[in-house]
């Protein structure tokens, strides 16, 4: 009985604390991200584990404006732009001479749009979130080459391939055909930070409704440490 009285104490600190001190905040978020592909048996039929493209890895950059809701609790909607960019590459041995070798990079620009609820006890605060995003992919491109022992890209020396061969554009329609890529998506996300007066640090989970191709489903994962102000 003590114990629960002392949790509802707490809660209720934490509650009526936030109360009195609430106002719009602005948050500088830089982290750590990874976009996962899940593609059907239909694309990845055929490829070794390690030569199939599933994730790229990279960086996330968010400006995050929180609006107060109401005077009486601390309930936020957050929105603002977050700039993502991330990578894959691989390398396989060909023979005993040559490597090939595939570089793929995206970049998107994503709005989100969250309610956040913030906990804060003293210089400590907990805040939850979950909300809807849209999402502008910017780019996404494979390029490829295929290297000698002295690294001298000699691709275009196989009969039937060009310059224009090395390079794709997930966008372009003529090339990609059906598996062209979607410009935008949309999704839901949920996630939470741990602010210690101006620093915070946090960790979420996203998850597309509208697929990046017909054929592959796509997630996100992140962390990172930001600033608030």
């Amino acid at each position: 009985m003590k114990n629960l009285k002392f949790y509802i104490l707490t809660a209720f600190v934490a509650l009526t604390t936030a109360a009195f001190a609430q106002k719009d905040y602005n948050t500088i978020f830089v982290s750590y991200s990874s976009t996962f592909y899940n593609f059907t048996e239909e694309i990845a039929m055929g490829a070794d584990e390690e030569s199939v493209f599933n994730n790229t890895d990279g960086t996330t950059i968010s400006y995050l404006h929180a609006f107060n809701v109401t005077k009486k609790l601390p309930l936020y909607v957050e929105t603002g732009l977050e700039w993502n960019m991330e990578f894959w590459s691989y390398s396989q041995s060909i023979l005993s001479s040559y490597k090939f070798n595939t570089d793929i990079t995206t970049m998107r620009l994503n709005v989100p749009l969250n309610v956040v609820y913030k906990f804060q006890i003293g210089d400590f605060a907990i805040k939850p979130y979950t909300g809807l995003y849209l999402k502008f992919n910017l780019m996404g491109e494979a390029n490829m080459s295929i290297r000698d022992i002295d690294g001298k890209d000699i691709l275009e020396q196989i009969p039937g391939y060009s310059k224009e061969d090395a390079h794709v554009n997930f966008y372009d329609k003529e090339k990609m055909g059906d598996e062209v890529w979607n410009v935008f998506q949309a999704g839901w996300q949920i996630g939470a930070k741990f602010d210690y007066r101006n620093i915070t640090i946090g960790a979420g989970y996203a998850l597309d409704f509208v697929k990046v191709t017909p054929y592959a489903n796509t997630s996100n994962f992140h962390v990172g440490i930001g600033y608030v102000f």
